[in-house]
C-alpha cells in the first residue's frame, strides 16, 4: 500500500503537465508553449483579428499555413513585428491591441525572457502579454483575446510564449 501511494504522487505531477502544441505553422512564429483546448492540437499563436491585415491582434489557432499568424519578436528593437504584413508591430497602448506602423513609441517595446517565456511590457515589467482563460469558435479554428496582465498573478499555461 505504501508503495501505491508513492506512485500515485509521483505520476501527479505529469498528469498536471502542459501539453505541447503540434506547430505546423512555419517559422517565424510565436506561439504559447501549452496547446490549452485547440482541438486539432494546433496550439495559439498571435493573429491579426479577422482575415488577412488588419488593425486589431487577437489570439487565434496557428494555421498550417502561417500567413496572418506569423510574429516574431526582434530582440534588437524590440518589437513584435508581423512577418506578413512588413512594417506593421503590435501596439499595446492603453490596453489596446493594435496592429500599427512600427516606430520607436514605448507602447511596442516588449522584453521576451526566453527561460520563462514570459513578454513583459518594456514600461512596466510585472505586466505580461497573455491570453484570455476563454475561448471560441472562429470558424473551422479557435480564438481567445489577447490580454495584458499582471505577470504573478497569471498562470504560466496563459502567458508562456514560444518562438520559433
Amino acid at each position: 500500500m505504501k508503495y501505491l501511494c508513492l506512485s500515485l504522487l509521483f505520476a501527479l505531477p505529469a498528469a498536471a503537465l502542459a501539453e505541447a502544441p503540434n506547430i505546423q505553422t512555419p517559422s517565424p512564429v510565436l506561439f504559447l508553449a501549452d496547446n490549452l483546448d485547440e482541438p486539432d492540437q494546433l496550439g495559439y499563436c498571435l493573429d491579426t483579428l479577422g482575415r488577412g491585415q488588419s488593425d486589431r491582434a487577437q489570439v487565434h489557432s496557428c494555421k498550417p499555413n502561417g500567413g496572418d499568424v506569423q510574429f516574431q519578436f526582434d530582440q534588437a528593437t524590440r518589437q513584435i513585428k508581423s512577418v506578413a504584413f512588413t512594417g506593421i508591430c503590435l501596439d499595446v497602448a492603453d490596453q489596446n491591441f493594435a496592429l500599427v506602423e512600427c516606430s520607436d513609441v514605448e507602447s511596442q517595446k516588449f522584453l521576451f525572457d526566453s527561460e520563462t517565456g514570459e513578454i513583459q511590457l518594456a514600461t512596466n515589467t510585472d505586466l505580461c502579454l497573455s491570453t484570455a482563460a476563454e475561448s471560441r469558435q472562429a470558424g473551422p479554428y479557435m480564438s481567445r483575446d489577447l490580454s495584458i496582465t499582471e505577470c504573478d498573478a497569471t498562470p504560466a499555461n496563459l502567458k508562456t510564449w514560444v518562438q520559433r
